[in-house]
């Protein structure tokens, strides 16, 4: 029994050594903010209901950088300023701005984005953030079509959407009307860039949350989930005018300028796809390149103009195939080894969390027994005692596990907070961080789990029962009767 004690204490103090490296804490949290829902408040308040930074912490560290001038830290605090964080933000986003004029491209992430910019009044108190990133990077498509929405968002007789589309829409001829929107719009698909500052913002985000001691995967991965992207229905409704323009000139025998309008679109379209830094946008950026490209392709084969068509033919090929390799139609783009790690960085949290909190009821058990009904030990003292060495082992199985699988993963991370180089793509960094297998846009779905494990398991099993029982028929069978 001391034996037993012994090993109980071994594996307990193995398991506990486990929960002070820093990659298995990781694991046991990589994936809290999926099960987060939305809400009112800051982003900072929103991790401090998840127990990672407190919305205090975010709130002081602005506060200090606004005292010593820091600009980065202040850069930081006014994407993430903490509690009242409406009057902070725009407040230390001049501040930051004022030390540093590189930090210019705050006032597009410090502007609300989504629904929140479409609340009442909202639209005109961000519109010269807005305004300030244009005079500052005027050839950057994102601001324009930031701006856009800005211009519909305020706009009090926007005209409804309807179901008729094409050149002859009613829709489509209300928005025409929308001069200021129009100009927007028109700015954006000319522009020669499209970036929404995405890099810049995670350069900042986690070289603050490195010094402050901050950075995890799922603190960094939750600041990336919240990045903005541009209205998918604002691009495409815009795209789908200038088709219809381009439609009507072409039917009016004007053929340079409708292949004007479609070039447009498409041009628009593939820049925003290749420059994209999310999926999404990636998306957007294919569905706007096609919707350019067939009228394109179309009106050049009407012309007979060979050359270009075969161009235009090479574009469209290499736009399927990115479109393809988006979805995951390339048979040899898609994997089930994804969805196999992530199953198992599951089950072993799972079994990390059971059998730890078993092993501290065990143990908790024989301890206060030796102080309550000492001399009552029954069959339930008797189990607790067994279990609790068990379980230790069992528990150290667990954590071994866990740390063994999720350590790619941490790996991946901290080689993500130090890397450098330009990034053209952020969907990697969960991809490569967060075990989920939920997601995931390039992956086979596990079928039948342990299915083929299952049938030889049950065939060996029966064969063990079935010998044992012939064993022990003929031990009987030898013994006097």
């Amino acid at each position: 029994m001391r034996r037993m004690r012994f090993m109980t204490l071994f594996f307990l103090a193995l398991s506990v050594a486990f929960f002070c490296v820093q990659q298995f804490r990781w694991g046991l949290c990589s994936q809290w903010f999926l099960f987060l829902e939305g809400g009112e408040g800051s982003p900072a308040r929103w991790l401090g209901e998840m127990c990672l930074v407190s919305e205090q912490d975010f709130s002081a560290l602005g506060r200090a950088a606004e005292q010593s001038g820091d600009a980065a830290s202040l850069a930081f605090a006014a994407i993430h300023p903490g509690p009242d964080w409406e009057e902070k933000r725009v407040r230390w986003a001049d501040l930051a701005v004022a030390k540093d004029p590189q930090y210019t491209w705050l006032y597009y992430h410090v502007a609300p984005h989504g629904m929140e910019a479409g609340k009442p009044g909202v639209a005109e108190q961000i519109a010269p953030l807005v305004e300030k990133v244009a005079a500052w990077d005027p050839e950057n498509a994102a601001v324009w079509l930031r701006r856009a929405e800005l211009l519909q968002f305020s706009a009090k007789d926007w005209p409804k959407r309807s179901a008729l589309t094409g050149r002859d829409s009613p829709y489509l001829q209300e928005l025409a009307k929308q001069t200021e929107w129009m100009a927007a719009m028109e700015r954006a698909f000319d522009s020669p860039r499209y970036d929404t500052y995405g890099q810049k913002r995670f350069e900042l985000e986690r070289c603050v949350m490195r010094e402050q001691g901050w950075a995890s995967p799922s603190t960094m991965l939750f600041f990336v989930s919240t990045y903005p992207i541009p209205s998918l229905l604002n691009v495409r409704t815009y795209a789908e005018l200038r088709v219809a323009q381009g439609a009507k000139a072409e039917q009016a025998g004007w053929t340079e300028e409708a292949l004007g309008h479609y070039r447009t679109v498409a041009t628009f379209g593939r820049r925003m796809r290749l420059d994209a830094k999310t999926f999404i946008e990636e998306l957007i950026g294919i569905a706007v390149e096609r919707i350019g490209t067939e009228p394109l392709l179309a009106l050049l084969r009407k012309t007979n103009r060979r050359e270009e068509v075969a161009q235009a033919e090479l574009a469209r090929e290499e736009l399927q195939r990115a479109h393809n390799r988006a979805r995951g139609h390339d048979p040899l783009a898609v994997s089930s080894m994804y969805y196999w790690s992530a199953l198992l960085v599951r089950v072993s949290r799972f079994l990390v969390l059971l059998f730890g909190g078993l092993t501290l009821l065990c143990v908790a058990y024989v301890n206060l027994k030796q102080w309550i009904r000492r001399e009552k030990q029954g069959w339930i003292h008797r189990a607790m005692t067994a279990a609790e060495s068990y379980l230790a082992v069992l528990l150290f199985l667990s954590c071994a596990g866990l740390y063994l699988v999720y350590t790619p993963y941490a790996t991946n991370f901290q080689y993500y907070m130090t890397a450098s180089g330009e990034i053209t793509n952020f969907d990697p960094l969960f991809f490569n961080v967060l075990p989920n297998p939920l997601d995931g846009y390039t992956n086979l779905p596990v079928e039948k789990p342990f299915g083929d494990y299952l049938g030889w398991a049950l065939g060996f099993g029966l064969a063990a029962m079935l010998i044992a029982g012939v064993q022990e028929w003929r031990t009987r069978r030898a013994m006097p009767t």
